[in-house]
């Protein structure tokens, strides 16, 4: 009876933590699953944020294109009016 006992007993624990490693098997696999969905996504999010760098930098690019030719031409216009500013002081008297 001890012998019998002892076996059924085994037998229990094995089946107990037989089922407990199972569930930790399916928690892991689970965990695993969802990892490789977060990384899906960052690898998306990866992608879409190195396009919208590009697309900026070259809107940016752009931009400076934009800004270094209104430069150009307002220092254009102020050495024009510095031309009109000399002529009218050229005519001019410096005495009156």
């Amino acid at each position: 009876m001890v012998g019998y006992g002892s076996v059924v007993y085994l037998n229990d624990m094995y089946t107990s933590e037989n089922q407990q490693m199972m569930k930790q098997i399916e928690n892991l696999s689970n965990s695993i699953a969802v990892l490789k969905q977060d990384l899906t996504k960052i690898h998306s999010l990866e992608e879409k944020l190195s396009r919208m760098d590009k697309k900026h930098e070259k809107d940016l690019i752009e931009s400076k294109a934009e800004l270094i030719e209104k430069l150009n031409q307002l220092e254009l216009d102020q050495l024009e009016i510095k031309t009109k500013v000399w002529k009218l002081t050229e005519k001019r008297p410096l005495f009156s």
